[in-house]
């Protein structure tokens, strides 16, 4: 299993296409400084923001926070499949 990107890569890449994790949080609807927690915590969804400014699947750059179906694995350590309970 090979390991996480380290942050100062991903901003490097991001940096390089002209883009920062502020623009990224502006267009996400998020508060300034959410997409630099993302760097340090799993939270999917920044997740998929940053590796879609990246042009590549965010399990490759942080494969420790999905499963072996590139699901994400939330903080309680399960599986980021959600099923539906009954109404």
């Amino acid at each position: 299993m090979s390991s996480d990107w380290a942050k100062s890569k991903i901003r490097s890449e991001l940096l390089l296409r002209g883009i920062n994790l502020t623009d990224i949080d502006r267009a996400a609807g998020m508060q300034t400084g959410s997409c630099s927690k993302a760097l340090n915590r799993p939270w999917a969804r920044l997740q998929n923001e940053i590796a879609k400014r990246l042009s590549i699947d965010p399990w490759v750059i942080w494969p420790s926070r999905y499963d072996q179906d590139n699901n994400p694995i939330d903080r309680r350590g399960k599986s980021g499949k959600q099923q539906r309970v009954g109404t």
